[in-house]
């Protein structure tokens, strides 16, 4: 499990994992990446386990998401 100190990622860190992600993604195909993101993030919850932390990263991924009248195409 992660200790809170664990939690943050830097830039560089980011930068780094980031593309390993994307590159997975297209290995997989478009028709299982919805599966293999739903696989990720459930994985990521078992080893963050701190359901006020993943609550509210549920809640900024989905207000980022859902349209606005500021971020409609």
């Amino acid at each position: 499990r992660l200790a809170a100190s664990e939690a943050t990622m830097d830039q560089r860190q980011l930068d780094e994992v980031y593309p390993r992600l994307c590159h997975r993604l297209t290995e997989a195909g478009e028709e299982a990446v919805p599966a293999v993101l739903a696989r990720l993030v459930l994985l990521l919850m078992q080893e963050v386990a701190d359901p006020q932390r993943i609550g509210r990263a549920i809640d900024e991924a989905a207000d980022g998401c859902v349209p606005t009248p500021f971020n409609r195409g």
